[in-house]
């Protein structure tokens, strides 16, 4: 049986510490990770996001902020740099909507409490057209992360779940970063 993962991207890569997006990130930059420890290769097949705040949400802000200024990248690294972007480099996401462009499953939903709440599921076996979806070889150093450089201020909740399952055996031809 596969051993499965379904842990929050974090400060630190770890599967404990800071997950939960809503501080100043405008003047230095946050990178939440999940990073394989050595000796293990992890895939990914998909990313829950969510974001909560209590003005209500709309299709041209971010929760309920004004759109990003310089927006939310997602991207797999080595540490070394970026191997490649899930994020359009040049467009990072910036509003609601462009989730949407990103995922097929995106919801709208109102708490008990008031607070508006945006879920979305972002399919990494169909994105990269493996059952694995992304590929992360802890021997190599790779990660998945997301890097916040805006102020996230006003969101209740703004965290990112990465779901999939520890690989055994070798490295299958034509996977991997």
């Amino acid at each position: 049986m596969k051993k499965l993962i379904s842990q929050h991207l974090t400060v630190g890569g770890a599967e404990t510490g800071t997950y939960n997006l809503t501080g100043d990130y405008a003047t230095t930059a946050t990178v939440v990770s999940i990073n394989p420890p050595a000796g293990s290769r992890y895939a990914i097949t998909r990313l829950f996001y969510g974001i909560s705040d209590g003005a209500g949400v709309n299709t041209e802000t971010y929760g309920a902020l004004a759109a990003l200024t310089a927006g939310i990248e997602i991207y797999v690294s080595d540490g070394d740099g970026i191997i490649y972007y899930l994020t359009d480099k040049n467009a990072p996401v910036k509003s609601n909507a462009e989730w949407a462009h990103l995922m097929y499953d995106q919801t709208y939903i109102t708490l008990a409490g008031g607070e508006k709440h945006i879920v979305g599921r972002w399919s990494f076996d169909k994105f990269s057209g493996s059952v694995d979806g992304i590929v992360l070889d802890g021997d190599k150093g790779q990660f998945l992360a997301l890097k916040c450089n805006d102020t996230m201020t006003g969101i209740s909740i703004h965290a990112f779940l990465v779901q999939g399952h520890v690989m055994e055996g070798p490295v299958p031809a034509g996977q991997g970063a």
